[in-house]
């Protein structure tokens, strides 16, 4: 029963660990799209408005919204920042023929972005229930007293047996916990498609 248990568990909190790591990485390359449709406006004021604010939107999303889901907190849906996009979405004027062709796209890319960004904050939040967590720490604790409890002739052998018990029971509660929670602890979710999408607004500014 406890074998089931335990990797029910932890395929749950694994599966859950990978979908908010695909979601980063699908947000990222959300945000890429913006800023490279954004090239097509040839608006150079427009171009510095969107840079500043999709790195700002980056940034934040880095910082102050990894810290808060650590902790178990919703970010709000509709932060400033993702409405500074918006705002800057709004400011195209039509005065090329290419911007009304460019214009679904890029709106259609900014609904991309607002809806993985909903569905990454939820993951970023979303743990295991507590009677899961209770069920699996009250059969971790049956299973050790049952070590403790078996008898043995030998002391050294007891004594490995059930060090070696503990040791595996203690291993896949730590190993379900930490990845319960993919913000903190010893297996944190990467940011590496925020900070190459980041460095690529920054760095390959738009030519005219």
């Amino acid at each position: 029963i406890y074998t089931l248990v335990a990797a029910f568990t932890m395929v749950e909190v694994w599966n859950q660990f990978n979908n908010t790591s695909n979601l980063i990485s699908r947000e990222a390359k959300a945000i890429i799209s913006i800023w490279n449709y954004t090239d097509y406006l040839n608006d150079k004021g427009l171009d510095q408005k969107m840079q500043k604010s999709l790195v700002s939107y980056l940034s934040q999303s880095m910082s102050v919204e990894h810290a808060l889901a650590s902790k178990g907190i919703r970010s709000p849906q509709s932060s400033k920042e993702l409405l500074a996009i918006l705002k800057v979405i709004d400011q195209i004027k039509f005065d090329d023929q290419r911007d009304a062709a460019i214009f679904p796209l890029l709106a259609n890319a900014y609904e991309e972005l607002a809806a993985i960004r909903s569905d990454r904050l939820e993951a970023g939040v979303t743990r295991l229930p507590s009677m899961i967590k209770i069920f699996f720490v009250t059969l971790s604790l049956m299973l050790m007293i049952s070590y403790i409890l078996v008898g043995y002739v030998h002391l050294p052998l007891y004594i490995i047996h059930t060090v070696f018990g503990a040791s595996i029971i203690s291993l896949t509660y730590k190993i379900i916990i930490d990845l319960d929670n993919p913000f903190d602890g010893v297996w944190n979710l990467d940011y590496i498609a925020f900070t190459q999408a980041k460095e690529h607004i920054t760095n390959n500014g738009h030519t005219r």
